[in-house]
């Protein structure tokens, strides 16, 4: 081979790679700014990115921030940064999820994917199976063009063939990477929730809000109630003394009663028009950040548990501070409240 024909090879060779790595850097750049999201980095060019919104530098969950502006339509780019938003939400709890069901995974099938749930008793053929439904419920999310596609295949032969190099190809790395999600099984976040002001207690110079304690079901919540993190409350600290004397508290009892001090004057500056009714005012929402710490429960798997596979949270507050804002972005502070100095109703 000439000298001529040599260099031109390196160079072609040069160019696919540079290509190829081009195309992942770009797959990794954001037309969007990043100051409030969280990334967590794909491993590989067949995974994405997990995008969480956040807020002083860690996760955000609860009620986000939808981008929309009053009077202001949404452009494309904040639009496909709330869908990252809604997709790495979903990824990051799948990948929990999977790596919470590594005992289940043990028993996947690489060969065939099971079209049915078995029936009968067959242990390892049910652990197969709801690891596969699993498997392909989040890389239907995560996996980019690159990964390949689960579905594929003209015949049945193919669609086998295809499923096999698939796994092969995926199964593995996705397992590796789930294990790295969470340390020590647990993660730091911010928990917002909507706090509504009813009427101005004259007397007590404030206003009586509603503080979640555990889960309850909200407009912009991000996760269905079965996955929800904040579901069990379990008090680590003496400021969470109002439930100390429970082991745990569920969503049949959510939320705690405490008065929000405010002046009539800096009350009367957060009401707002009524649409409906002309000549009459009521006040903003605000939106509430509480500092928490999720621990995910250990894998069990007894006759009582008809859903092992579903994942259980715990969490306590590692702040007694909740800060209340008047926007969705948690840019204008109104007041710090402390669980610490709290004032219930009678």
């Amino acid at each position: 081979m000439s000298n001529y024909s040599k260099a031109k090879t390196i160079y072609s060779i040069l160019f696919i790679l540079l290509l190829h790595t081009t195309a992942y850097a770009q797959s990794n750049t954001y037309n969007f700014d990043t100051n409030d999201i969280f990334i967590i980095k794909s491993p590989s060019k067949n995974y994405k990115d997990i995008v969480l919104q956040s807020h002083n530098g860690i996760p955000r969950f609860g009620v986000l921030n939808t981008y929309i502006a009053s009077n202001a339509s949404r452009n494309l780019d904040l639009k496909e940064k709330y869908e990252l938003i809604i997709a790495g939400d979903m990824n990051f709890l799948n990948l929990i999820q999977m790596d919470y069901m590594k005992a289940m995974y043990n028993d996947f099938n690489r060969e065939v994917r099971a079209s049915t749930r078995p029936s009968g008793t067959n242990k390892k053929e049910e652990n197969s199976y709801k690891a596969q439904q699993q498997f392909y419920k989040l890389t239907n999310t995560v996996c980019t063009d690159i990964a390949g596609n689960i579905n594929a295949g003209e015949n049945e032969f193919e669609r086998r063939r295809n499923y096999k190099t698939f796994v092969n190809n995926n199964l593995d790395g996705l397992l590796t990477w789930s294990n790295t999600i969470l340390k020590n099984n647990a993660f730091s976040a911010y928990w917002v929730h909507t706090v509504r002001l009813r009427n101005y207690d004259f007397d007590k110079k404030g206003y009586w809000i509603q503080i979640p304690i555990a889960s309850i079901r909200e407009r912009n919540t991000r996760f269905s109630t079965q996955y929800n993190f904040f579901k069990n409350h379990v008090p680590k600290n003496s400021y969470e003394s109002f439930s100390m004397g429970e082991k745990s508290r569920s969503s049949s009892t959510p939320s705690l009663k405490i008065l929000f001090k405010i002046s009539p004057e800096e009350a009367e500056k957060l009401q707002q028009p009524t649409k409906f009714k002309r000549g009459t005012a009521s006040p903003n929402p605000l939106y509430a950040t509480a500092k928490v710490k999720v621990t995910l429960r250990a894998f069990t798997e007894d006759k009582s548990n008809k859903t092992p596979e579903i994942p259980e949270f715990e969490h306590h507050f590692e702040s007694p501070i909740i800060t209340l804002y008047k926007d969705l972005a948690l840019t204008e502070k109104v007041a710090e409240l402390s669980l610490k100095k709290i004032i219930t109703e009678d």
